[in-house]
């Protein structure tokens, strides 16, 4: 890649599943479960990926935000995430976790410094036994990445049609316009392998109630499934981008992206933020 991006999002499942067949290390201490597998996936994705990120083009010696993609642990049952956070590799991270007991209950808040390095966390453990959190284990939790264009927001699987999780991103950034505050969400990254078509439909969605871009980044190729004595065959949808409810077509007219490239199933857009925070301040004062 010859661009300096300042975001890469790869799909689900890009990460490579845990061998069975090797001792089941996590069983031993099943408190720290979780915890140990999500190490177990940091060190995957760091002899996988980091090398090849590292030698990317850079002007400042930063590195882009990247969803490095999904796994699917079979001996714990649950979805693995794992994201490189951007920014230099010296300098650690102050990662921002919100969530709510109800959909109008109070806001909790966490901020916490953590090393910062490949960061892999679960859909189905949000992580807070050490800090005191348990009690809200189960509730819809949001993660807000800060990134070179702003905060970022990633939803894989389920948690797209989470109606907690999409009320809390919308409400945050109207609250954001409201109070003219910067740290908006200006990007959620929707890494996906489906041929659903509701999937796109909610992205555009999102993309209106929260007045931000979305990306829904899909794998490439065909899915086939059987239904009885037949079988189905569907090819993926490509990669969408929406903002404000625009498609991609509407948001080049506009002028809020310069340019988008297709070369092997690599998908480039190029933003033009300036003109999507002009829109933005319109909206605002309506």
């Amino acid at each position: 890649m010859e661009s300096e991006p300042d975001i890469i999002c790869f799909p689900e499942w890009s990460l490579p599943p845990r061998i069975h067949s090797e001792p089941n290390e996590f069983a031993a201490d099943a408190e720290h479960a979780f915890g140990q597998a999500a190490n177990y996936y940091a060190e995957r994705t760091k002899d996988i990926f980091m090398s090849g990120l590292r030698r990317m083009p850079s002007k400042d010696g930063t590195l882009p935000f990247v969803f490095f993609g999904s796994v699917r642990d079979a001996d714990l049952n649950s979805n693995f995430n794992s994201v490189w956070p951007g920014g230099l590799v010296q300098q650690n991270y102050e990662e921002h976790i919100a969530w709510s007991s109800s959909p109008n209950g109070v806001e909790h808040q966490l901020r916490r410094t953590i090393e910062r390095g490949v960061f892999v966390y679960s859909q189905d453990q949000a992580g807070f036994e050490d800090v005191g959190f348990s009690a809200y284990m189960n509730q819809p939790i949001v993660r807000r990445f800060r990134t070179s264009i702003g905060q970022v927001c990633v939803l894989t699987g389920r948690e797209l049609f989470d109606v907690n999780r999409l009320a809390y991103i919308s409400e945050f950034n109207r609250r954001a316009d409201l109070e003219s505050r910067p740290e908006r969400i200006s990007l959620i990254l929707v890494p996906s392998y489906t041929a659903s078509e509701l999937a796109i439909e909610t992205c555009q969605n999102l993309s209106s109630l929260a007045r931000t871009n979305v990306l829904f980044s899909n794998a490439s190729g065909i899915i086939s499934s059987s239904i009885e004595d037949s079988t189905r065959q569907r090819v993926l949808p490509l990669s969408r981008l929406f903002f404000c409810g625009f498609t991609e077509k509407e948001m080049q007219d506009s002028g809020f992206i310069t340019s988008k490239s297709l070369e092997q199933n690599l998908v480039e857009f190029d933003l033009d933020l300036m003109s999507q925070n002009r829109f933005l301040s319109v909206l605002k004062n309506r």
